[in-house]
């Protein structure tokens, strides 16, 4: 049903790679208690203590709300994300804090035993249901007038249907209704619902 890989970032929070099934994965940080003004934070690529001779790489602004989650990626910045932990980077987000004009906070994440954790995250993302339920519960599928055969749009959304209700031991029940227009000879369109 979902994905998660996360890293722990002392005295801040943590570090969360996410994907629900049927959705795409983001970026998010899980913060305690972010010091982080609301706006926007620099996101950099930034060699960790061992690679000094690496350089530093701005990749762009990200937006930063004050909450439990002040940073959420979309999927493209969260595959830069990834791309960078992949170099053995360390991508950092740089913000001012919110107590002080002069003070920035910077969280930054570790390349180290990431390339282990990822393949599992793989592992799961490959397991992943094609659907997940809201995206599910209140399915409608259409059909043309005097036509009794899905099409195959109709067919895959039957489809996944099936293969998230087989998953999912808390579906206890399944409601099917079948209505027609009032287009059409009513005894056919009784027959066709």
């Amino acid at each position: 049903f979902e994905c998660s890989m996360s890293h722990d970032i002392p005295h801040y929070g943590q570090a969360v790679f996410y994907r629900e099934a049927g959705e795409t994965m983001i970026f998010y940080l899980q913060a305690m208690d972010s010091d982080m003004a609301e706006g926007r934070a620099l996101l950099t690529s930034m060699p960790p203590s061992w690679r000094k001779e690496l350089p530093e790489r701005d990749i762009g602004y990200v937006d930063v709300a004050r909450s439990g989650r002040p940073v959420v990626l979309d999927e493209a910045n969260t595959r830069l994300v990834l791309a960078e932990l992949f170099r053995g980077m360390m991508p950092t987000l740089t913000r001012r804090a919110w107590y002080s004009e002069d003070d920035s906070v910077l969280v930054a994440v570790s390349p180290v035993n990431f390339k282990v954790a990822y393949r599992d995250y793989q592992t799961c993302l490959s397991n992943l249901l094609p659907v997940n339920f809201g995206q599910i519960e209140r399915s409608t599928v259409f059909w043309g007038a005097g036509q009794m055969e899905l099409d195959e749009g109709a067919r895959t959304l039957l489809d996944n249907i099936i293969q998230y209700i087989q998953a999912d031991a808390g579906v206890f029940s399944v409601q099917i209704n079948g209505f027609t227009d009032t287009a059409g000879n009513n005894r056919d369109n009784l027959e066709s619902s």
